[in-house]
């Protein structure tokens, strides 16, 4: 008997944290961030291809939505959003 108490409440800790990830990621794509993020990674990723066949020194100014921040490191780009406190 208490070993079902054990497993039913295992059970319902998951179903929590299941239902909340995907509340989450629901939110996220209703306010459309998701798609917006990765749009710029992939428009970022093919300026930084293109940049890599120019014969010089090379400066790309992007004119990228205010609203997120961006990094550029060896071999991936980090788009994230920016908190209220960094703008």
């Amino acid at each position: 008997m208490e070993r079902r108490l054990w497993i039913s409440a295992f059970y319902v800790v998951l179903s929590t944290f299941l239902i909340l990830w995907i509340l989450g990621g629901t939110k996220a794509i209703a306010q459309n961030k998701y798609i917006q993020q990765e749009y710029y990674a992939k428009d970022i990723g093919l300026l930084v291809d293109t940049s890599f066949t120019a014969d010089g020194n090379v400066e790309i100014k992007y004119p990228g939505k205010e609203g997120f921040s961006y990094k550029i490191g060896d071999g991936k780009i980090e788009i994230r959003e920016k908190s209220k406190t960094q703008k």
